[in-house]
């Protein structure tokens, strides 16, 4: 509240500017903190990336970057499912209602879910517990951040065991 004070007493009284500068500010902000986050994921997959002997420059790529941390750790068929539930969740957002808001709400489980089984796969692939699974889940930037700077080796899913764990769902 006292910050609001400041910016109208700076606009000249006129309170639209001064809630206009608060927003702005808030906007910026959070445009701050998002580069941020985007940097940091990005710099540790580009570490990650050359652990496992990929390129470094896919981290910075959208979309390519998420293909290459699913092919380094499970399989492309997967990241295309993940694509689909992608697709399917906007369909269901831009037709609307209540069934389709609700479909909309379950595929989006499904995607958080695919995300979860993603982070658990890349600890694994890199020796690490359950816990550096639920911190790249949680907190996914730091822990892209840890796991690229940490001295861990990355194994693959071929000699962890963990290629055939969800073969059986599709």
């Amino acid at each position: 509240m006292r910050a609001y004070a400041q910016l109208e007493r700076i606009s000249g009284g006129n309170s639209g500017v001064g809630l206009l500068y608060l927003f702005g500010g808030v906007f910026a902000g959070l445009w701050f903190l998002c580069l941020l986050n985007l940097s940091a994921t990005a710099i540790g997959r580009y570490k990650i990336f050359k652990k496992a002997g990929e390129r470094g420059y896919k981290a910075f790529i959208p979309g390519y970057s998420t293909y290459t941390m699913y092919r380094i750790v499970w399989d492309e068929k997967y990241f295309a499912a993940l694509l689909c539930l992608i697709g399917l969740s906007m369909i269901s957002r831009v037709i609307g209602g209540t069934v389709f808001t609700a479909f909309g709400m379950v595929i989006t489980f499904g995607i958080m879910l695919m995300h979860g089984m993603l982070c658990s796969k890349l600890a694994i692939a890199f020796d690490k517990k359950v816990e550096f699974a639920l911190g790249l889940f949680f907190l996914h930037p730091v822990f892209t951040l840890i796991l690229g700077f940490s001295d861990a080796g990355y194994l693959g899913p071929e000699k962890t065991g963990i290629g055939e764990i969800f073969d059986d769902m599709w």
